[in-house]
C-alpha cells in the first residue's frame, strides 16, 4: 500500500466532514422543515374533511428520540383509526426533527441514519398510489383520492402541491443522508486501518492469500481498539479487499476521489441565506392554532349548551321567551372572567361578550388556518410581503392570539363552574386544546427570535467588515 494513503485519507475525511457540517446538514434540516410544513397542510385538510380523527394524546406525548410510527397490518374496520394515529405520529416525528433533533455528524451515526431513512420513506411520496405494495403509502393514497373532487379546486391544489413538495424533499433528504452515511463508512474504515491494521501489519505485507485469517485478527483486536463501537463485518471485509486486493492502488485513489471536496461544492458555502424563510415557517407554525382554536370553541359551546339546558325557573323561562321574541340587547351573554396578569402578577378580571367573542375567534381561526395553506391568497400575500412587514404582522398575530388564549381559558373555567352538577359528566374539557395553542405560540415565537438573532449576527459581522453571504 502507498505509505501516504492513510495521511491523504485523513485529510480528505476532514475536508469532507467540514463540508458536510457547514453546508449539507443545514440543507438536510431545511428539507425536513419543508416536509413538515407541507405535510401539516395536508394533515389539517384531512382532519377538516373528517377523513381522519384528531389524536387526543398528540400534545401529551413526549418524544425522547426518533421513533418510526407503526408499519404493521390492520383490519379494514380499523383503517380510519389506525391511519389517524399513524399520520399524527408521523407529523409529530417531523416536528421533533426540526425543533429538537441535533443535526451534527456525531449525532447522525450509521444507526441513526438508517432510522432517518425509514422515517423519510415512511410514506413513499414518489409512488403515492392505491396499488402500491407498501401499506401506509397505499392507504394514504386511498384517503387522499377521496378529497380529490372536480368541484373542490382548493383541496386538489393543496394535495398536488404537497405531494410534489414532499417527493422533492424526500429525494433530497435521502441524497444527503446517503452522503453522510458514506462519510461515516469511510471514517469507520479509516479507524480500522489506523487503530488495528497498523498494529497487526505495520508495513502492509500480510499475504494476500491469507485474508480470512487477517479478518479474524481484526475481529480479535476490535473490542480493545474500537471500544464501544459497533462491529460491521461488511466494512471490515471492504477494508481488506481495498488494501490487499489485486487493484489496491486503484481502489485507494477511488476512495480519495469520492471524499475530496470539489471547488463547486466549496462555493455552496457562499449561497445567500434566506432569512425570510424563518418568518414564513413561523407563519406556518402559527397556522396550527386555527384548528386548535376551533376545537376549543367547540368545547366551550358544548358546556354553554349544558348550562342553557339546565332546569329553569318560571321567571327564567319567561325572560328567555322575551329575549327570543324581541332579540334585545339584554339577551347578550356577558361573563366576568378572571386571569393572572403576567406583568403585575396580580389577579384581574374582565367582562366578555360570549357570543361576540366566539364569532370573532372563529374568524381569526379561519384566517390563521389559511396562513398554512400554500395555495391560499393569505399565504401568497405573506410570501410577497417584505421582511419587516411580515415580522410586524407575525408579532401582532401572536399578541392577539395570547389574548384569545387568555379569554378561552377564562371562559372555560367560568363555564365549567356554572354547569349543573347533574350534567358535569357531559362537560368537555379544552385543556389539551389550550395547551396546544400555547405550544404553537411558543414555537412560532422561537422561529421569530431565531430570525431576529440571525439578522443581528449578520449586521454585527457587516459592521466588522465580514460578509458571510
Amino acid at each position: 500500500m502507498d505509505g501516504n494513503f492513510l495521511s491523504e485519507l485523513e485529510e480528505a475525511l476532514e475536508q469532507r466532514r467540514e463540508y458536510i457540517e457547514n453546508t449539507q446538514l443545514s440543507r438536510l434540516k431545511e428539507e425536513y422543515r419543508s416536509m413538515h410544513a407541507g405535510f401539516e397542510g395536508l394533515y389539517k385538510l384531512l382532519l377538516q374533511k373528517a377523513l381522519i380523527n384528531e389524536d387526543p394524546y398528540k400534545y401529551e406525548e413526549k418524544l425522547p428520540d426518533i421513533q418510526i410510527p407503526p408499519t404493521g397490518p390492520f383490519s379494514e374496520t380499523d383503517k380510519k383509526e389506525e391511519m389517524s394515529i399513524r399520520l399524527s405520529k408521523y407529523e409529530s416525528q417531523l416536528d421533533f426533527l426540526i425543533n429538537y433533533f441535533q443535526f451534527n455528524l456525531d449525532n447522525l451515526s450509521l444507526k441513526q441514519i438508517k432510522t432517518l431513512v425509514n422515517l423519510t420513506t415512511y410514506f413513499n411520496w414518489a409512488n403515492l398510489r392505491e396499488n402500491y405494495n407498501q401499506l401506509n403509502t397505499k392507504t394514504l393514497a386511498e384517503i387522499i383520492n377521496k378529497v380529490r373532487q372536480p368541484s373542490d379546486n382548493i383541496a386538489t391544489g393543496v394535495i398536488n402541491n404537497t405531494r410534489s413538495q414532499m417527493e422533492k424533499s424526500m429525494k433530497n433528504c435521502l441524497s444527503i443522508l446517503k452522503e453522510v452515511a458514506h462519510y461515516h463508512r469511510e471514517r469507520y474504515k479509516y479507524e480500522i486501518r489506523s487503530r488495528i491494521l497498523t498494529q497487526i501489519d505495520p508495513d502492509y505485507s500480510y499475504p494476500t492469500n491469507q485474508r480470512k485469517e487477517l479478518a479474524g485478527k481484526i475481529k480479535q483486536q476490535f473490542p480493545t481498539a474500537m471500544e464501544g463501537r459497533p462491529f460491521y463485518p461488511e466494512l471490515i471485509q471492504e477494508v481488506i479487499e481495498e488494501d490487499y486486493g489485486p487493484d489496491a492502488g486503484t481502489q485507494h485513489q477511488n476512495i480519495l476521489e469520492k471524499l475530496r471536496v470539489q471547488s463547486k461544492e466549496k462555493k455552496q458555502k457562499k449561497q445567500k441565506i434566506d432569512y425570510k424563510s424563518y418568518l414564513l415557517e413561523a407563519a406556518r407554525i402559527l397556522s396550527n392554532a386555527g384548528s386548535q382554536m376551533e376545537a376549543a370553541i367547540g368545547g366551550l359551546l358544548t358546556n354553554q349548551e349544558l348550562i342553557d339546558q339546565r332546569k329553569l325557573t318560571f321567571k327564567e323561562k319567561f325572560r328567555r321567551w322575551l329575549m327570543d321574541t324581541f332579540k334585545s340587547e339584554s339577551e347578550t351573554r356577558i361573563y366576568d372572567i378572571e386571569y393572572l396578569d403576567p406583568v403585575s402578577a396580580t389577579r384581574k378580571s374582565e367582562k366578555i361578550n360570549f357570543d361576540s367573542f366566539i364569532q370573532r375567534t372563529r374568524k381569526k381561526a379561519k384566517l390563521l388556518s389559511s396562513m398554512g395553506n400554500r395555495v391560499s391568497p393569505t399565504y401568497q400575500k405573506l410570501e410577497s410581503a417584505g421582511e419587516e412587514q411580515l415580522y410586524s404582522l407575525l408579532e401582532s398575530n401572536i399578541t392577539e392570539l395570547s389574548i384569545i388564549h387568555r379569554r378561552l381559558s377564562g371562559l372555560n373555567t367560568y363555564l365549567r363552574s356554572e354547569v349543573p352538577r347533574s350534567q358535569r359528566e357531559r362537560m368537555r374539557g379544552v385543556k389539551a386544546e389550550l395547551s396546544a395553542i400555547k405550544n404553537t405560540m411558543i414555537k412560532a415565537n422561537q422561529k421569530i427570535h431565531e430570525y431576529a438573532a440571525k439578522k443581528e449576527e449578520v449586521d454585527q459581522l457587516k459592521k466588522l467588515g465580514v460578509d458571510i453571504e
